[in-house]
């Protein structure tokens, strides 16, 4: 059986600091992947909701000495740090739909399930390892 899914990045914007919080773009506040490209590096999550994860990654509260932190406090890390070195500021990208065809058959897939948003984002993921990206979020 054949499997093929269709999914195209959708460019939010960059990404930018000010007082030591990382500014993102405006998002929509609907389920999506999303991928956020530093440099040589990636990082690729799922949500329910892109414009609450993103904020969560902006102030990601907690304590800011956790030995193990907490993904929204890892990103947050991450994203100052490389904005601090002058590199080219970050950008993120999301996808908001894709086509799923097996066999014959063809269907949109539906982001507001969990498991769809997460073969969408293991797929992602997959991508950004092929086209040597350094992933965060391994």
């Amino acid at each position: 059986m054949e499997f093929k899914i269709e999914m195209e990045w959708k460019y939010l914007g960059l990404l930018s600091s000010v007082n030591d919080d990382v500014v993102f773009p405006l998002a929509i506040k609907k389920p999506a992947v999303y991928r956020i490209l530093a440099g040589a590096e990636s990082y690729v999550g799922e949500t329910s909701n892109l414009s609450r994860r993103l904020s969560n990654f902006r102030r990601p509260g907690g304590h800011k000495d956790t030995k193990v932190p907490r993904t929204n406090r890892r990103v947050n890390r991450w994203l100052l740090s490389h904005l601090a070195t002058g590199n080219p500021q970050p950008e993120i990208s999301y996808l908001d739909a894709a086509t799923l065809h097996i066999g014959v058959k063809t269907e949109r897939l539906d982001l507001s399930t969990t498991y769809q948003r997460l073969l969408l984002e293991n797929l992602a993921i997959q991508h950004e390892l092929r086209d040597g990206h350094a992933l965060q979020n391994l």
